[in-house]
């Protein structure tokens, strides 16, 4: 009787955790696979100071452009999030400048700064990924020489948010793990740096059920 009571909890156990696995386990608070004809319109794209950019949907992917000198910016319309994961895949394009980012626990203007976007960034470009914080300053909490990321090639960016810590991966490597103390709620977008140009499909934020 002992033996077929452990026998069955053993299974119980090891149910609960290929569960916690399963994607079928999580909850989908948001998803673009920029595969429609227009821009969904949770997307807020008018952000003083980094709305430069030109966002187009095109062969199923938002193909992302800024020039010289300015930036962009997409950000959901003030979501409050707390602990999370958002992934996007992107693609670098031959012979433009390369930088992406992903955004997390960001707030508009007027969100938590009357001017100015405040948020976090982790952000990749050729062969350097760097994790910002604004609020509104812009300071780099760290940075991390990558392999150079090749044109053409679609990559995943992943940050997993939970309580203090963050994650942020390439695919699936992690590449900078770091504990910033509680955060506020928040949402999450993409951010296009200066003059860099790059495809990109399947945004999706999740969050454990």
């Amino acid at each position: 009787m002992k033996r077929g009571y452990l026998s069955g909890l053993c299974l119980l156990c090891l149910a609960v955790q290929l569960h916690a696995g399963d994607p079928a386990s999580q909850h989908v608070l948001f998803e673009d696979r920029f595969d429609q004809v227009q821009m969904n319109r949770q997307w807020l794209m008018r952000i003083p100071g980094e709305n430069q950019a030109d966002w187009l949907l095109k062969d199923n992917t938002l193909l992302a452009k800024a020039d010289a000198g300015k930036s962009g910016m997409l950000l959901l319309d003030q979501p409050q999030w707390s602990n999370y994961t958002v992934t996007v895949q992107f693609q670098f394009i031959e012979d433009q400048p390369r930088s992406v980012g992903l955004i997390f626990h960001g707030a508009p203007p007027k969100g938590r700064h009357p001017v100015y976007f405040t948020g976090m960034i982790f952000g990749v470009q050729e062969n350097t990924a760097t994790l910002h914080a604004v609020d509104p300053v812009w300071r780099k909490l760290k940075t991390k020489s990558i392999t150079p990321l090749e044109d053409g090639k679609w990559y995943q960016l992943r940050v997993v948010v939970e309580d203090e810590t963050m994650q942020c991966f390439i695919d699936d490597q992690l590449i900078i793990e770091e504990a910033y103390g509680k955060m506020p709620q928040g949402g999450a977008g993409l951010r296009l740096s200066s003059g860099a140009a790059a495809k990109i499909k399947n945004f999706k934020v999740v969050s454990a059920e």
